[in-house]
């Protein structure tokens, strides 16, 4: 099993900003994700590709939001298949708790943005990283400081 961190990008090009986010996931459904006419840009950073089981932890960088919309950590999933389709990559996922606390308050904190920035490692227009298990453990821990 793998963990990832997925960046989502509110910018008048991107399927979804935080509204559609917030009103279209929820725990214990599967969600269909898919980016029409672009591929999703991997750094799996040792992590091989995403696959069924996998972990992934959603985020909302700062570029890009209007006045009111927070960055941030908006949720948790269980990847269910990840693919191609012919529209583009598509990732079936679960929401998992927190899930639904964290869409409605994101986590977000100097901590947090300074790990995520340490993942992307400079290349700020990647969609999706791989990260260690204890990645993946701080970001947990953060994340539940933070509710």
């Amino acid at each position: 099993m793998s963990h990832w961190l997925y960046q989502m990008r509110a910018n008048d090009n991107e399927p979804y900003r935080p509204e559609h986010y917030r009103a279209e996931v929820y725990e214990d459904r599967v969600v269909k994700w898919d980016t029409p006419g672009e591929t999703i840009n991997i750094d799996p950073r040792g992590q091989g590709m995403p696959g069924p089981g996998d972990k992934v932890i959603f985020f909302f960088c700062e570029t890009g939001l209007q006045d009111e919309e927070e960055p941030g950590l908006y949720g948790l999933g269980e990847i269910q298949e990840f693919g191609n389709e012919s529209s583009g990559r598509v990732l079936h996922f679960t929401p998992l708790p927190p899930n639904d606390e964290l869409k409605k308050k994101p986590a977000w904190s100097p901590k947090i943005k300074q790990f995520i920035n340490k993942i992307r490692g400079g290349f700020f227009q990647r969609t999706l990283w791989g990260i260690t298990e204890p990645e993946y453990q701080e970001f947990l821990a953060e994340m539940h400081a933070s509710l």
